[in-house]
């Protein structure tokens, strides 16, 4: 641990603690918290995943379990952000509801303020202000990306095809062909995880274990998790495509305040890796975009 700290005027020093991943699970999150403080992180970033695993066999419903996912982001996620000194940056990852991103709006606005803005990015660009605008201390223009390609997890809110079409840097064999169902990909890539037990030979799991896709939906005060097939027909027609969405994000204005003197220095928060950059699963294969690799300016 460092004990000197750069000039109050050089952001080029400025230090980032990046975190994600924690669904749920208390102590790594008190224990992320507690390394923002030890470091004195200037900017922290939260790369999704936030919540506890609902699992299978959970009873009650939809509705009282998504109601529950906003009690514990209330009570967990919201006294250590408010705590911070610095500003913070959150993105959703593939296992955080869509359906929930109102309530978790509402609930960070009441705890960002103008000099430490707490802020959830849904597939948008901010700039921050520098603090000390100058050519060593420019500002901060961040991108969050939440959508991840389509995987063997069960699929969620933010499951979205990579590419359009099969592309020629993406053998067929690791990409869904066009006009298939999640469970025919399924059937054919089979997800391969350890057994509970951690012993044995690893377990196989095809469609028939999987529930075909979840994405949540609000429909006034109520919550509800629905079934989804044929999903990458449904992504399509939704624009649910990371190389067009990112497209988009370029297209639209910056949120925030004009560019100071300086070229902004330009941060990318995403809860997918980008293809070929420390992107293989713990079963061997790459999970990372190829369209966001290709978006990232070399």
């Amino acid at each position: 641990r460092s004990t000197e700290r750069p000039p109050p005027n050089d952001c080029r020093a400025m230090r980032i603690l990046f975190g994600s991943d924690f669904h749920g699970t208390i102590f790594q999150i008190v224990s992320f918290f507690n390394a923002v403080r030890y470091i004195r992180a200037d900017l922290v970033l939260l790369g999704g995943d936030y919540l506890p695993r609902r699992g299978h066999g959970k009873r009650g419903s939809d509705h009282d379990w998504l109601v529950s996912c906003i009690d514990f982001f209330h009570n967990i996620w919201i006294p250590h952000l408010n705590a911070l000194s610095c500003p913070a940056i959150l993105i959703l990852g593939n296992a955080d509801f869509a359906a929930l991103i109102p309530a978790f709006r509402e609930e960070l606005a009441k705890i960002s303020r103008p000099d430490r803005p707490i802020r959830l990015l849904i597939n948008e660009r901010v700039v921050l202000p520098s603090a000390h605008p100058g050519p060593t201390c420019p500002d901060l223009e961040i991108t969050g990306m939440s959508y991840v390609p389509m995987m063997g997890h069960h699929l969620k809110d933010w499951q979205a095809l990579d590419l359009p079409t099969t592309d020629v840097d993406i053998p067929t064999s690791e990409y869904p062909p066009p006009n298939t169902t999640f469970e025919a990909v399924t059937q054919r890539h089979a997800v391969v995880a350890p057994p509970s037990s951690r012993r044995g030979p690893p377990a196989v799991f095809t469609a028939a274990d999987l529930d075909g896709g979840v994405v949540s939906v609000r429909e006034g005060s109520q919550y509800q998790i629905v079934g989804v097939t044929r999903y990458r027909e449904a992504c399509l027609a939704q624009g649910r495509v990371i190389e067009s969405t990112l497209a988009a994000i370029f297209k639209s204005p910056v949120e925030g305040a004009p560019p100071s003197a300086a070229a902004p220095l330009r941060l990318w928060v995403s809860h997918a890796p980008a293809r070929g950059l420390l992107d293989f699963s713990r079963h061997g294969g790459p999970v990372g975009s190829v369209a966001l690799r290709r978006a990232i300016p070399a």
